[in-house]
């Protein structure tokens, strides 16, 4: 036998044992998923999280200022919100000028009217 086809044959041969191990570890990746997904399914969904009491919607353009004030349940703000406190809604509609949205009128309930 020639020197090249013993280490072809060896190279089959390792081949071979390295798609076992690859088997192998197919395997437990498959156990490992359902694993996750058993114990995700025990777990109780939860609620989602409190809206904030007041909301300050950002711009999407970086170094803009924010676009305006929002109650925690408004539904109008097309982009997340950063959560506010009080003071710092109060702040922003009497300190900074920012708008209050139309909508949820954070002016009125803040009791700071324009």
């Amino acid at each position: 036998m020639s020197e090249e086809s013993s280490r072809l044959e060896q190279l089959h041969f390792l081949r071979r044992f390295l798609l076992g191990d690859l088997a192998r570890v197919d395997r437990w990746i498959v156990e490992e998923e359902q694993r996750v997904a058993d114990e995700a399914a025990r777990r109780p969904p939860q609620p989602p999280p409190e809206p904030p009491e007041w909301g300050l919607e950002r711009s999407p353009l970086h170094g803009h200022p924010p676009l305006m004030l929002h109650t925690g349940a408004c539904w109008r703000p097309a982009r997340p919100v950063e959560a506010l406190t009080r003071d710092q809604a109060v702040r922003a509609l009497v300190e900074q000028g920012l708008p209050a949205c139309v909508l949820c009128r954070p002016d009125t309930a803040l009791g700071v009217l324009e």
